[in-house]
């Protein structure tokens, strides 16, 4: 085995070349930190080796809590604050499995976009292009992996801000139902809809993470029998892309020859409930930021800042109505995929678009981007993003999802189709 000095070193020394880049995509960036706890697990080798993680290098998310560190959630107005005295939950658990820590990554400000901008601290390129968005808010987490200097990006997903970034750069992300894996050391945007979770370059990577960051950890047992798949073409897979849906409709083709069944069914009503996500986030966020309100107006990302005010006059019986609706969305959407090993939808519903243009239209592009991904988070289910190549172009995403608690479901349908589509072995 590589010693986690050795491999360490190869990180940051891939960071180094990647010049003014590596300050987009981590926030911080302590070598002398990194080396010390990596020889700390090598000196430690002999007691630790048969870990999980042992020599996995792990970057973090700038909302997760790490002792001795400043949790700044991407934002100027927090980046004073005191640093943490404890680890998150989840960052315990992964130094508890041999993880090596590295970095904390940039995001969007407060995590409230799927496009990645943050006018702060700069933001990085998409790996294939970097002109092209990350996708967000988990960007910086994403490029940590798609640069190969880190094994895991740990992020957090309220509308997909794990999956999009994952998706856009060729990697594999998972949100889990959001009550499996504790929040607790997390930075909030919304405590009814925030979730945590890995980005990875591998399908393998991402369930190993997901076991030892989870309360309910799967096992894979691949079914014998072929699989019983959804799509909703009048929801998920309606207004498309061209060329998202030529992608997708070969996926389905693939699928289908392999033997597996896909059934069309009507999910439009998701529809009448998305106010119920947008609403809630809104008033969430504003309420925990309700101090700042001002300040954030000169110190802040106006596109954040806007999405905010959204829930101007919103008042406490207000939200608890969207709260019911949601669980009205989340039963109805258990009864209508109960039946299925998971539901299929590209996980982006358009093609990439540039920074520039998304900064100068984000109105229009963080909801198209987030269209798929977000309705996951409406019904509280969980979802897996898949790379998939395409001749000619940058890779499409496959986005394997199912109801709340069915995450044993969709990781075993998913290790299935990323066989099917990507050649990848069990």
């Amino acid at each position: 085995m590589e010693k986690i000095t050795d491999k360490a070193e190869k990180a940051l020394a891939k960071a180094d070349a990647l010049g003014d880049e590596i300050g987009r995509i981590f926030i911080q960036l302590d070598r002398q930190r990194i080396m010390a706890d990596a020889e700390k697990l090598e000196n430690n080798r002999h007691a630790m080796q048969h870990l999980p993680l042992y020599g996995t290098i792990v970057s973090l998310k700038d909302l997760f809590d790490e002792a001795g560190q400043i949790t700044s959630a991407g934002s100027l107005i927090l980046k004073d604050r005191p640093a943490a005295e404890h680890d998150a939950v989840v960052v315990a658990r992964l130094k508890a499995a041999g993880a090596l820590c590295f970095g904390r990554t940039s995001m969007t400000e407060f995590a409230y976009s799927g496009i990645g901008i943050n006018p702060h601290y700069g933001t990085p390129g998409c790996i294939f292009d970097r002109a092209l968005i990350p996708g967000g808010s988990s960007s910086g987490a994403a490029l940590s992996v798609a640069h190969g200097l880190c094994d895991i990006g740990m992020g957090t997903d309220t509308g997909g801000s794990v999956r999009l970034p994952a998706a856009i750069n060729g990697l594999y992300g998972y949100k889990p139902s959001a009550q499996t894996v504790p929040t607790s050391g997390v930075h909030p945007l919304s405590n009814n809809f925030d979730s945590v979770g890995p980005l990875t370059a591998t399908l393998a990577d991402a369930i190993t993470c997901l076991n030892i960051i989870s309360d309910a950890p799967v096992t894979i047992n691949q079914p014998v029998r072929p699989l019983k798949l959804a799509i909703a073409s009048d929801s998920f897979g309606n207004d498309l892309d061209p060329h998202i849906a030529s992608a997708f409709e070969d996926q389905l083709d693939q699928l289908r020859t392999a033997g597996h069944s896909i059934e069309n069914v009507p999910l439009k009503a998701l529809n009448d409930w998305t106010q119920a996500i947008i609403m809630t986030v809104s008033y969430e966020a504003r309420s925990y930021y309700k101090d700042y309100l001002d300040v954030l107006k000169t110190k802040g990302d106006q596109h954040i800042l806007s999405r905010m005010h959204k829930s101007d006059g919103m008042t406490d019986a207000d939200l608890a109505a969207h709260l019911a609706q949601r669980q009205i969305a989340v039963d109805w959407f258990g009864d209508q995929l109960g039946s299925f090993d998971a539901l299929l939808a590209p996980t982006f519903k358009c093609e990439r678009p540039s920074i520039e243009d998304a900064d100068k239209d984000f109105n229009t592009h963080n909801p198209a981007v987030l269209r798929n991904t977000t309705y996951i988070n409406l019904i509280d289910g969980c979802g897996l993003s898949i790379p998939v190549e395409r001749e000619g172009a940058m890779p499409t995403a496959l986005m394997i999802c199912g109801p709340n608690g069915h995450d044993q479901s969709v990781l075993n349908a998913g290790v299935i189709i990323d066989q099917c589509l990507n050649g990848t072995s069990a």
